[in-house]
């Protein structure tokens, strides 16, 4: 059985994202998240906060915790590329082009970018070069932005 984060409040244009919680990491990342909101509509941040006190948090945060380019090596952002990355070698078994992984199925790599761009929030899958290298094969595009998994036991689109 598969469990997703079903998202779309603060996503960029309000576009919902069903993102699965598929390891410990992300397990303790809903745990924490349960123990923080107040309800189940409620935020993990203060909505009390503008955009750009929003930002200087988090950038607080992470300094405070040394996920820093000088503390760790990353920034923040660099943790989405990983993410990116992780996923992808789930889906296919072998890591992304970026990372030097051997060329995947054709037809895996494909789901595999659809379903990442769905869960980063875009709606071009050749984004997804950005955070796992070129694409092996060139896929079709489709007209309409990606949605992610059909969790009604269809395919993604």
């Amino acid at each position: 059985m598969a469990f997703y984060l079903d998202t779309h409040r603060g996503t960029k244009g309000g576009r919902e994202r069903l993102f699965p919680i598929n390891n410990a990491v992300r397990e303790e990342a809903i745990a924490y998240a349960r123990r923080v909101a107040l309800g189940i509509n409620e935020s993990v941040s203060d909505p009390r906060l503008t955009l750009q006190q929003a930002m200087r948090r988090l950038r607080y945060v992470m300094e405070r915790f040394g996920i820093t380019r000088t503390g760790l090596g990353v920034v923040p952002h660099g943790l989405r590329h990983q993410g990116a990355a992780d996923d992808y070698q789930s889906i296919t078994e072998v890591p992304p082009p970026i990372a030097g992984g051997s060329k995947a199925d054709p037809a895996l790599d494909l789901q595999a970018r659809k379903e990442i761009a769905a869960r980063l929030g875009h709606g071009r899958i050749s984004i997804t070069s950005v955070y796992l290298g070129s694409m092996r094969v060139t896929p079709t595009e489709s007209p309409t932005p990606v949605r992610g998994p059909d969790l009604h036991g269809g395919n993604a689109t």
